[in-house]
C-alpha cells in the first residue's frame, strides 16, 4: 500500500487492508473477483475454502475458482 500511495507503483494491483474491511465485505470482494482477475491472500477466509482452489504462492496464497465436480 505504502508503494502505490506514496511513489504511485503498481497502479495495476487493488491492495485492500484487511483491517479496515468487515470480514462479509471481503468475503463478498474475494467471491465476486476471483473469477475477474488473479486473486492472492496472506489467508483465506474459512467462508471461501468450499469455493476456491488455493496454490502456494510464497508467501502469499492464490485464490481461483473452484473446478467443477469439487
Amino acid at each position: 500500500e505504502y508503494l502505490q500511495l506514496v511513489e504511485g507503483s503498481r497502479p495495476d494491483v487493488q491492495a485492500i487492508n484487511r483491517f479496515l474491511i468487515s470480514h462479509e465485505a471481503l468475503t463478498e470482494l474475494l467471491s465476486r473477483e476471483i473469477d475477474e482477475r488473479p486473486v492472492y491472500v496472506d489467508s483465506v477466509p474459512a467462508s471461501l475454502l468450499s469455493e476456491v482452489d488455493v496454490t502456494d504462492a510464497d508467501p502469499l496464497l492464490r485464490l481461483r475458482p473452484a473446478k467443477a465436480g469439487r
